[in-house]
């Protein structure tokens, strides 16, 4: 949906917001100031951790803030060794995306923004903004909390990766970083069912 949203726009820059979350009235006019550098490919901000109960004003004030990146350098190993990109509080060039995505475009339903942002890195930087612009709601319907379908999607992503042609010792070490990520994953999974004691 989100390709043929992007296949639909028509302006320089695009942002996405996932139904369930929201933006801050500052945070499109905050965030575009960035692209006057035209080697910005695409921006993160912080967001604040809503629920789906109570007052959305106590949340904002009480709710737990979730960082991007504190780095203004971002490149593709510090992404893979821990990302920190919330896809609703993304900007990015439209051009890049079309430049970066490929085709077909994989069918990743949770790694999405991941495969995305790894991409846009080889055509332009990632500038992160340290301001809780994006409301995240939080509920037990997240999708990311299904932990198979992320799992399987990493293995995939980990072949199209390997197949990729690239090879180079930063290569390997990112192959490394979601490696990580997947067993660290998994070894919580099974921690949480019962399964390892």
């Amino acid at each position: 949906s989100r390709v043929n949203a992007l296949q639909e726009s028509t302006g320089q820059l695009v942002a996405f917001l996932d139904h369930d979350d929201a933006w801050l009235p500052s945070k499109l006019e905050r965030q575009i100031r960035v692209f006057q550098d035209e080697r910005v490919a695409c921006s993160s901000t912080d967001a604040v951790i809503i629920s789906t109960t109570g007052s959305l004003t106590d949340e904002i004030d009480s709710g737990k803030i979730s960082r991007t990146y504190s780095s203004t350098r971002i490149d593709r190993k510090q992404l893979t060794r821990r990302y920190q990109v919330n896809m609703s509080t993304m900007m990015a060039r439209r051009s890049a995306v079309f430049r970066c995505l490929p085709n077909p475009v994989p069918n990743y339903t949770i790694i999405e923004d991941f495969d995305l942002v790894f991409r846009l890195l080889k055509y332009g930087k990632l500038v992160p903004i340290h301001e809780p612009l994006t409301l995240y709601r939080l509920h037990a319907n997240n999708f990311s909390s299904k932990t198979d379908i992320y799992l399987d999607e990493i293995r995939h992503w980990l072949e199209d990766f390997g197949s990729s042609g690239e090879s180079s010792l930063e290569v390997d070490s990112i192959a490394l970083n979601v490696w990580y990520s997947y067993l660290r994953t998994a070894a919580h999974r099974e921690l949480e069912s019962g399964s390892l004691t």
